[in-house]
């Protein structure tokens, strides 16, 4: 029979034993964002259960710093990590305030969604996908990645390189490496290959994520599927992977560039802008972030010269909202959008119950389908 002093013994083991391996936890968590950032700058950043990240985050300079956000803010919440480097004076985590970046990164989905592109690039399950991941780097030679990560349903894979590059360079790089997986039909998400901003969640948080039904307890912490920990991480020469990506070619620029439709600005167009905004509006429940950036863009890319009062303006409501703690004139200041077009403003409104002049409800851009939905050329909201 087992005495008192062996079960206490046994419990300090226990105790010793979780200890160390919570200390090479946080060896391997501290390597994996020395490796990624090198010195630069970066953004942590938080999101509530099934909350978008928050805008902005916190800049830290160590990963030090960051391994204490993550330990202050995990209590109830994700933990997103941004992968680029920024100045010391960056206002925000988006694109046009990012200096470089050392790493690339794609996201395997275990789910049933669909990326931007409208591929479906989703695997039913992580074993399906870590198969895949295995015979794409088999049948190309493309380089072992540094990092696997459970992301919770899906993986997060990380290659990084040995040293950070200036963001044309990197955007060249991700590029062709964007391509040689289209190429080789390897299933991703492609859009996020190339997403110089993008957030992945960071080794050590919580994916806070619930589906509908699901209990409380189904969180999933974000943990090292390759390297085992203790392992060390793969670092990537980047010239050594720019031989290999020599034949990835890029696609003719007619299949990455928007059609746009120009507006000029006359007095009649400016009203149709006005009234067209006025029924995008909080009488209208038009409030998500998602929706409310997206008409930003699309005030900005009439090209007008009263563009930014009219975006600043129409924001007003959300000021506390979507941009809390920061400048909101500095920050649409900021956005910058390639996709979306003045029509795609003018159709979101009819669609909520605009009726425009009948110029241009008869513009075949804007004409209905059979299904009385409206048609239009360019992408949907």
């Amino acid at each position: 029979m087992e005495s008192v002093k062996e079960r206490r013994d046994w419990t300090e083991y226990d105790a010793l034993a979780k200890d160390a391996k919570n200390k090479a936890e946080r060896e391997a968590d501290m390597a994996f964002l020395r490796l990624m950032h090198q010195g630069e700058r970066f953004f942590v950043v938080k999101a509530a259960v099934n909350c978008r990240p928050k805008s902005r985050g916190e800049m830290v300079e160590t990963p030090e710093e960051a391994l204490e956000y993550r330990d202050k803010h995990t209590e109830g919440n994700s933990i997103h990590l941004g992968m680029a480097g920024f100045p010391e004076n960056a206002i925000n985590r988006r694109e046009p305030t990012i200096i470089s970046r050392g790493s690339i990164f794609c996201d395997l989905d275990v789910a049933t969604e669909v990326t931007d592109d409208g591929e479906e690039t989703n695997y039913k399950t992580r074993e399906e996908a870590s198969e895949a991941l295995e015979t794409f780097i088999m049948a190309t030679n493309f380089p072992r990645p540094s990092a696997i990560l459970r992301s919770g349903s899906g993986l997060h894979v990380h290659w990084f390189l040995d040293h950070q590059l200036p963001k044309p360079q990197w955007k060249k790089l991700a590029g062709k490496v964007k391509l040689f997986f289209k190429q080789h039909d390897f299933k991703c998400d492609l859009p996020v290959v190339g997403d110089m901003a993008k957030l992945c969640r960071m080794p050590g948080s919580y994916n806070r994520y619930k589906k509908p039904g699901q209990e409380a307890d189904a969180d999933i912490q974000v943990e090292y599927v390759e390297p085992a920990i203790g392992k060390r991480f793969l670092v990537h020469p980047v010239n050594k992977l720019e031989e290999l990506l020599v034949n990835a070619v890029e696609e003719e620029p007619s299949k990455l560039t928007p059609v746009i439709t120009t507006w000029p600005d006359t007095e009649t167009n400016q009203k149709l802008r006005g009234e067209a905004l006025s029924f995008l509006n909080p009488c209208k429940e038009f409030a998500p972030y998602s929706e409310w950036i997206r008409v930003i863009f699309a005030i900005k890319s009439f090209e007008w010269d009263n563009d930014r009062e009219v975006a600043i303006e129409w924001s007003r409501p959300w000021e506390d909202e979507h941009t809390p703690k920061r400048d909101l004139e500095e920050y649409i200041d900021s956005l910058v959008g390639d996709r979306i077009t003045p029509d795609d403003l003018f159709r979101w409104a009819m669609e909520r119950g605009w009726k425009p002049p009948v110029l241009l409800r008869t513009d075949k851009r804007f004409s209905r389908n059979d299904d009385g939905n409206i048609r239009s050329s360019v992408n949907n909201i």
